[in-house]
């Protein structure tokens, strides 16, 4: 029983860790996007201006939330030096469908790029690709 108490606090203690890590490489950030959407049958759209959430460790956007998908925590790592500015993140949420998104894309200093692919029943259904900037705090 003490086994599995101390297994359970130090599991705590490096989940706290990790996420007050990802915090320091990247805390909260709103981008504004413009958004591209490539239907299951190969049409394309441009979708209206978004904004792409990354806080408390989790992300987000408009089209994502209205397309039923869950906010959900995101994992980062830094390319190259510690000091890059290079940051790749990943993300996967799924709706009520059982439909999947799955996020990866690169920050660039103050510029953000990536894709969302949607998958249905183990197939690719969609993409949302996306590109902009951090949003200037007021």
């Amino acid at each position: 029983m003490k086994k599995h108490i101390l297994y359970s606090v130090v599991f705590a203690f490096l989940l706290g860790m990790n996420v007050v890590a990802q915090e320091i490489i990247l805390p909260d950030q709103v981008f504004t996007i413009m958004v591209t959407e490539k239907n299951a049958n190969g049409s394309i759209q441009n979708m209206p201006p978004d904004e792409l959430v990354l806080k408390a460790n989790k992300i987000n956007t408009k089209f994502s939330i209205k397309n039923g998908f869950a906010v959900v925590p995101y994992g980062v790592t830094q390319q190259g030096a510690p000091n890059s500015h290079l940051l790749d993140f990943t993300a996967e949420s799924s709706n009520s469908n059982k439909d999947i998104l799955k996020w990866t894309g690169t920050i660039n200093g103050n510029s953000v790029s990536g894709k969302a692919q949607r998958i249905r029943n183990g197939k690719p259904a969609g993409e949302y690709t996306f590109s902009g900037t951090r949003k200037k705090k007021k």
